[in-house]
């Protein structure tokens, strides 16, 4: 491994200010949001994987390199999959934060992923269907008795 690229400065050479601000509270915040879009209802609170990433941030334009899957409760390769996937893909901006490139990792429980989940279409479509077998199942209503 031939470290960071030229130019690219480790966390620690960017202060403790940055270093918490970018791994302990914006980055974890933006992931988190990210991968919650892989949620489906799967069941279950506490279970979590854990995902080893590389951060990089050069001009402001941030991703992850290096994702991968260190450990997980989870059981579900759908969900791990494409959590790693997503996280893979997905950039963002912080033009205030310094050029970085650092490993980190992060823990991203069953319970997160439903907290930063927005309804998706086919839930709301499923919600739907539910509401529509329900009516179907009523009983017509009654005939008046006098015509």
């Amino acid at each position: 491994d031939a470290g960071p690229a030229a130019g690219v400065a480790l966390v620690e050479d960017v202060g403790e200010h940055w270093t918490e601000t970018l791994l302990a509270g914006d980055v974890p915040r933006e992931l988190l949001r990210a991968a919650s879009r892989c949620y489906q209802g799967e069941p279950g609170k506490r279970e979590e994987m854990t995902v080893q990433y590389t951060l990089r941030i050069r001009d402001g334009a941030a991703s992850l390199r290096e994702v991968s899957l260190a450990s997980s409760e989870v059981g579900d390769s759908r969900l791990e999959q494409c959590v790693i996937d997503t996280l893979r893909e997905h950039t963002w901006r912080d033009d205030d934060a310094p050029d970085v490139e650092h490993p980190s990792q992060i823990a991203i429980s069953i319970n997160a992923l439903r907290r930063h989940a927005e309804p998706s279409l086919a839930d709301k479509a499923r919600a739907a269907d539910a509401r529509g077998a329900r009516d179907s199942d009523a009983l017509p209503p009654p005939e008046p008795l006098n015509p």
